[in-house]
């Protein structure tokens, strides 16, 4: 039998042990002939493409630096069009800037996310 003192210094390491190796893992390049860069999105959202003229809100919200406040604003904007009879609302990137809240680096941000009707 172990004794007691010696039981918690095998715990001790064992939880240290455990700590450093997720920590290893967590902060290691995905490959090392790829290293991760922080500002590129992660890979699966780039599969993600939407069309804002028929995203929805939970579609949209998946879109990174989106929001519910910029969200909720484009289906409003997308709407209101819609009700004018400017179908779709959105066709080229430019028209989000319409939408309050899509400034250029708004613009920037979710453009990789999103894909407009062709002509």
């Amino acid at each position: 039998m172990i004794a007691p003192r010696h039981q918690r210094a095998v715990a001790l390491l064992v939880t240290a042990a455990l700590a450093l190796g997720t920590w290893r893992l967590v902060t290691r390049p995905a490959h090392p002939n790829h290293p991760v860069n922080p500002a590129d999105p992660a890979p699966s959202s780039v599969a993600l493409q939407l069309d804002p003229n028929t995203a929805t809100l939970a579609e949209l919200l998946a879109v990174p630096g989106m929001g519910t406040a910029r969200a909720q604003a484009l289906i409003s904007h997308r709407n209101t069009q819609t009700a004018q009879g400017t179908s779709p609302a959105f066709t080229t990137p430019s028209d989000l800037s319409k939408v309050p809240g899509f400034g250029p680096a708004t613009l920037q941000r979710v453009a990789p996310f999103l894909v407009y009707p062709t002509r």
